[in-house]
């Protein structure tokens, strides 16, 4: 009787999936990962597995990640200060050498060892590779008090979509290190969720979904079980008045508001635990976290 019960619950499952399986084949997902994620091997071979799942589901996807604490920690063994601004680490030329060394070098890597062993074909690029990112050095920000030289902070001009669509063409999954250069090819550091929101934008992607170590955007931090399933920008805006965002999150809340208003129609936010929180965030109704989108009287299309 298990057996008929376990059996008769996912035939369930997969019909009530069937109209979103049949909606987003041939669609683009743009995935957002950083914070813990980037130094936790064993929640990205589980998430390398659910990518699987969309890509066999007809899903393109492209995943952008974040420097991660490993930057932290390799200063740290290096013996080598940083300044902080908001708690973010100054980009200077030391600091920018460790987000090379470690965002596009041991994070990238080891990420695409996870789609591997998933059976993923995955590819790793920065946004320098065949000009896929256009960058400038960000506005000088005079209470910083920093030289060009110690803020090397890009912001996002352009994106080439030419490039991350032929890879997609070719069946396999980007993924992208927010590293570019400006036209004099100084290399600059970006903010994981501009290009991630800029990138879905240029794809026109159907969703952007950021992954995150909490179940979504709580109404309360201190609370878990607080998560808002469903809001809009205008809702946005009133949260933020109610109470000051992290650091971290302030940064994935501005990624989403800037995908909607380039177009994107949804964008998630979903813990990337327990394992299927992705799966179930896309394929069912009711959702695993919160949904963002435009404006929540007008159903997106």
């Amino acid at each position: 009787m298990t057996a008929f019960n376990d059996r008769s619950s996912m035939i369930g499952a997969l019909v009530r999936a069937m109209p979103y399986i049949q909606n987003y084949r041939g669609k683009t997902f743009v995935l957002q990962v950083d914070g813990p994620f980037c130094a936790d091997r064993s929640a990205q071979k589980e998430m390398a597995e659910q990518i699987g799942v969309l890509c066999g589901l007809g899903i393109r996807v492209v995943m952008v990640h974040g420097p991660g604490p490993q930057v932290d920690y390799l200063a740290d063994r290096l013996n080598l200060s940083g300044r902080f601004v908001d708690g973010q680490r100054v980009t200077d030329d030391v600091a920018l050498d460790l987000q090379m060394m470690v965002c596009a070098g041991m994070i990238n890597v080891g990420m695409l060892s996870a789609f591997r062993g998933a059976g993923v074909p995955a590819v790793g690029i920065t946004g320098i590779d065949a000009g896929l990112i256009t960058a400038r050095q960000r506005a000088r920000m005079p209470h910083l008090n920093l030289a060009p030289e110690q803020d090397l902070i890009g912001e996002v001009v352009s994106v080439d979509a030419r490039v991350l669509n032929s890879l997609l063409d070719g069946g396999f999954v980007p993924l992208v290190c927010p590293l570019s250069s400006d036209a004099h090819g100084e290399v600059l550091s970006l903010e994981t969720g501009d290009v991630s929101a800029a990138i879905a934008g240029s794809l026109h992607a159907e969703k952007l979904i950021l992954l995150t170590e909490l179940r979504g955007l709580c109404e309360n931090p201190d609370d878990p079980d607080s998560v808002i399933s469903y809001i809009d920008l205008e809702g946005l805006e009133s949260l933020k008045m109610r109470r000051p965002l992290d650091g971290i999150m302030r940064l994935r809340t501005q990624a989403a508001i800037r995908a909607v208003q380039s177009g994107v129609k949804r964008v998630h936010m979903v813990g990337y635990r327990p394992y299927g929180n992705l799966l179930g965030e896309i394929f069912t109704s009711e959702g695993t976290g919160t949904l963002i989108v435009s404006d929540a009287t007008r159903a997106p299309d």
